[in-house]
């Protein structure tokens, strides 16, 4: 397993880089694409063309028998749960030439509470075909605003069947009710429901929904 970490200065470095890798090229084209997911997490906003949308999917410890399709999973975070976090930081990312997988880490800010998590990671030619995600399944549990606010969205977006129309309708419904009406009067939820009311009318307008 050949990993890459971040430097004290936040720059990535290599770490046993020694490690013989009688698939250089390949490894390579697996590290750029680490990456780039890296750097997706960090700015909070992933891009389609990296992943196998349509065939390529994701399983969560949080429920293992489920396949998420990767187009959902991308635009799942990108209008709800990236809303609503404060950051993501990437300590490591990892490939394993021999079984040609990789792995990162996730160290996940909702305000002053952290999650943990790791996600293994297989590919399909230049894609990421399959994410396993491990995390706690507790931390949901937690009273605080944002993590409360997100479990709401684990319950939306990833109890109602990997339907994307059907959960983001689901999300604008929640919005209406005065449980979501209460989160969006008071901080630090407030903005992050602005951002979501945003991310779900353009998620409408490109995939030419009409208003429910």
């Amino acid at each position: 397993m050949v990993s890459a970490t971040a430097t004290a200065q936040g720059a990535p470095g290599l770490v046993s880089a020694q490690v013989a890798d009688p698939n250089g090229e390949l490894a390579a084209k697996r590290f750029e694409m680490l990456r780039r997911f890296r750097s997706m997490y960090s700015g909070r906003h992933f891009e389609l063309d990296l992943f196998d949308a349509d065939t390529g999917y994701l399983q969560t410890t949080l429920a293992d028998a489920d396949r998420m399709s990767l187009r959902f999973f991308v635009e799942y975070n990108n209008v709800w749960w990236f809303a609503i976090i404060d950051g993501v930081d990437v300590p490591s990312i990892a490939y394993d030439p021999e079984t040609d997988t990789g792995a990162i880490v996730l160290d996940i800010r909702y305000g002053d509470q952290h999650l943990l998590a790791m996600q293994h990671i297989q590919f399909k030619g230049d894609r990421i075909s399959r994410l396993q995600t491990y995390a706690s399944n507790t931390f949901f549990g937690r009273d605080k605003p944002l993590i409360r606010l997100d479990a709401y969205g684990n319950a939306i977006w990833l109890e109602t069947g990997y339907d994307l129309k059907i959960s983001a309708e689901a999300a604008e419904v929640f919005l209406r009710t005065p449980e979501g009406l209460r989160f969006a009067e008071h901080e630090p939820t407030r903005a992050a429901i602005i951002r979501i009311k945003g991310n779900l009318a353009d998620l409408r307008k490109r995939y030419g929904w009409p208003p429910i």
